[in-house]
């Protein structure tokens, strides 16, 4: 399957919207099942979609931190939540 410049830039800018690998192969127009083979390969296809979703998971952390910090209580048990899963996940 080939893709194109534009193409990547269109699947980073649908993924920050938080769409579906699947919803990003028909706002494409292109065969849902080749584009998710294309996907699992973990190339290029795989790197916009990443950089565009984890761009949005960035902004939201950063907002639900802010919270935390003034002293909203479910945020701060949410920051603890990520904080726990990022220090189980890294190495020491």
């Amino acid at each position: 399957m080939t893709i194109t410049d534009q193409q990547l830039k269109d699947i980073e800018a649908w993924a920050e919207l938080l769409f579906t690998v699947e919803q990003v192969a028909h706002l494409l127009e292109v065969p849902a099942d080749k584009f998710l083979l294309e996907y699992q390969t973990k190339g290029k296809v795989y790197a916009s979609y990443q950089r565009g979703f984890l761009r949005t998971e960035a902004e939201v952390r950063k907002s639900e931190i802010t919270l935390a910090k003034q002293g909203s209580s479910q945020a701060q048990e949410g920051v603890k939540a990520i904080i726990a899963n990022v220090r189980s996940i890294n190495p020491e």
